[in-house]
């Protein structure tokens, strides 16, 4: 959509310093999940095409939710999305007990 390519696009130029950071804040409904994807896409190619990075290395991208189930909601999105970098996943739980099969 249009909204989500303007988010990208402001993503990826808030992001052109690659020790600077962001946050994003958007309505429910509106991508956030397929914005972070795609703008997480466009700063690192960005940052491979002016060889800031080479193509080989790790990007580290932080995704911060605040629940399990968004949790397992945004891995799986971002691993169905992600078409131009490569994703891998690890969840922090601050429970001090967490049932197996229960997200919430």
């Amino acid at each position: 959509t249009r909204v989500q390519d303007h988010a990208v696009a402001s993503i990826a130029a808030a992001l052109r310093d690659p020790e600077s950071r962001t946050t994003v804040e958007i309505a429910c409904g509106v991508g956030k999940t397929a914005i972070g994807v795609r703008g997480a896409e466009a700063i690192v190619q960005d940052l491979v095409a002016r060889r800031v990075i080479a193509a080989s290395e790790a990007a580290v991208v932080v995704v911060l939710v605040p629940s399990l189930a968004l949790l397992l909601q945004t891995a799986q999105e971002w691993h169905a999305r992600a078409t131009s970098i490569a994703c891998e996943a690890m969840s922090v739980c601050s429970l001090a007990t967490l049932e197996k099969g229960k997200a919430d």
